[in-house]
């Protein structure tokens, strides 16, 4: 509980993507949770550069994190990543 796995969120992430029938290659975008702690978004910037082959890529990719702005949003933070992808397609 206290120390995150990559492993387990990679293959956590790599099902949901494969169960929807998803191309990892074509997100350009990830929320991210932003715990602003070393460990949590060390490893969360590792898992997603690794699943989505940031190293790979021709055009940039996002890693967005509005918890850490805005604070624990709870039943809006679905909004307020919207919101936050919204102005990144803008930009």
């Amino acid at each position: 509980m206290t120390d995150p796995s990559s492993a387990a969120q990679e293959a956590l992430i790599r099902k949901a993507y494969m169960m929807a029938g998803l191309d990892h290659r074509t997100t350009i975008y990830v929320e991210s949770h932003g715990t602003r702690t070393q460990a949590g978004n060390l490893m969360e910037c590792t898992v997603v550069a690794a699943i989505f082959e940031t190293e790979k890529r021709d055009s940039p990719f996002y890693i967005g994190a509005v918890k850490p702005k805005v604070g624990q949003l709870e039943g809006d933070c679905a909004i307020a990543s919207i919101v936050e992808s919204g102005f990144l397609l803008v930009w």
